[in-house]
């Protein structure tokens, strides 16, 4: 299971919610389909804001946070004492001129 609320304790064809819900042991079937359902999947991170990515900038962005990058790139940059470029990149990326953003982006 891929939510963040669940966890394995040995329920033959469940396990334990941490919200308590559904007794606090709900079937595979019933957690995947419970509206606080919160997946731990790069695409399910992604997922949960796809209405909010205006191009490719975002996509970056949200793939890079995902995946835990963008954290480990502000940190070092921070110690450097340099900026890392993740804004400017991003609004570059995020160009409505840019083929691919014109071609899934579209507004």
């Amino acid at each position: 299971m891929e939510c963040k609320h669940w966890k394995d304790c040995n329920i033959i064809g469940g396990g334990c919610c941490s919200l308590g819900l559904y007794g606090g042991q709900p079937s595979l079937g019933v957690c995947n389909n419970c509206p606080k359902r919160v997946e731990l999947t790069i695409f399910g991170k992604i997922k949960k804001s796809i209405n909010k990515i205006k191009g490719m900038g975002d996509v970056v962005e949200k793939i890079t946070e995902a995946t835990g990058i963008k954290k480990r790139v502000e940190k070092i940059a921070k110690e450097s004492g340099k900026s890392c470029g993740c804004g400017k990149r991003k609004e570059d990326l995020n160009n409505p001129d840019l083929l691919i953003n014109k071609t899934f982006y579209k507004k």
